[in-house]
């Protein structure tokens, strides 16, 4: 006995949203900030799906602030190529020594997301000599 049309379609449609639903646009996990504070829930994507680790290096461009969100973006310039990189709450980055401006030299370890954009999400941060872990192996934000 086959079940009735409807229920295959219910069943369809509470499904479709996970399918459809792509965390890697972002660093795994859906944010809500609060009081400055990342309020965070991973995502139902397994870390290890997510694109290998590479490493940039270049210049910092320009620094850019997300709306809403106390996270830091920069655009780094290698060569000819300028990539946007996101980094971490700015807090985050302050507290642990690193008050990025443009011109600075950078090395970016991290990954591309498989978003489709050219957003790369770092995992460490090296300048002046010093080293900053922004995120875990499998993508988990260190602050």
């Amino acid at each position: 006995m086959t079940p009735p049309f409807g229920f295959a379609l219910i069943a369809a449609l509470a499904v479709m949203p996970l399918a459809a639903h792509d965390c890697c646009g972002h660093d795994g996990y859906h944010h809500r900030w609060q009081d400055g504070q990342q309020q965070g829930q991973q995502c139902w994507r397994e870390w290890t799906e997510a694109a290998p680790v590479d490493t940039l290096q270049g210049t910092v461009a320009e620094i850019n602030a997300i709306s809403d969100s106390p996270v830091v973006e920069i655009w780094l310039k290698a060569g000819k190529d300028t990539t946007l990189v996101r980094l971490a709450p700015e807090p985050f980055l302050k507290q642990n020594g690193f008050s990025l401006k443009p011109g600075d030299s950078l090395s970016v370890k991290g990954y591309r997301t498989r978003s489709g954009s050219d957003l790369f999400v770092a995992s460490e941060i090296e300048s002046a000599g010093k080293i900053l872990v922004l995120r875990g192996e499998r993508g988990r934000p260190a602050w």
